[in-house]
Parts: C-alpha cells; structure tokens; sequence
C-alpha cells in the first residue's frame, strides 16, 4: 500500500462519496447522489494499493490557525479493511500533523463506521 498526501478535489470527492455510500448502508438507507463542494481547506492522506488504485483515505483540514489537525471523513474500501491499511493512515497522519507541529489531533466518527 502507497500513501499520498494530496489537495486534489477528485480525491476528496472520491473519500466523501464513498463514505457515505457505506454511511447510508449501514443505516439502511438508500443512497441518493449527493454533491459535494470541495472546500480549499480540506486535504487529504489518500491510500493506494499495489496496482495505485485509490482505495480511500483520510481527509482532514487544520483548525484553531493550525493548532488542531481535524480528521473529519475517514474511509477505506471493503477489500482493504482488516488489513492494517487503516493503521497506516492513521500513523501517517500523526506524524504528519506532528512535522506540521499541531497541538491536539482529532477523528471524527461514527461508531459503526469502526
């Protein structure tokens, strides 16, 4: 697995309309297109496996003027989950958000998302 730091609205985009494909089937729910607005201050740590497929990723923002590195939409593929893909997004974004010298780290969830 590869990880890649990226601003690429594409990327963003492709996290959130995943996300909430599984979001609304875990809650039974249909799942309506929905669009998103990229906004400039999300980034993202993307994940690819071995072929370079995007397999999901992390995409967070800085709040607090950089003070707080805020994990707002978290998701990996089916296929990549149990694997410890998830433990390497999430090791790469501390150490990002420690060489970016934020004071707190934050990860925003839903207990079935685990």
């Amino acid at each position: 697995m590869k990880i890649r730091h990226s601003s690429d609205p594409h990327i963003i985009n492709y996290i959130l309309q995943n996300l909430h494909a599984y979001n609304m089937e875990k809650m039974s729910l249909p799942c309506e297109p929905v669009d998103f607005i990229c906004n400039p201050r999300l980034h993202a740590i993307a994940a690819y496996d071995d072929q370079y497929q995007l397999i999901g990723g992390l995409v967070y923002q800085l709040k607090n003027q950089g003070e707080i590195f805020y994990g707002e939409y978290f998701f990996l593929n089916n296929k990549t989950r149990q694997n410890g893909a998830g433990t390497m997004v999430i090791t790469e974004a501390i150490q990002w958000a420690r060489e970016l010298r934020c004071k707190k780290i934050a990860l925003y969830t839903h207990t079935f998302q685990a």
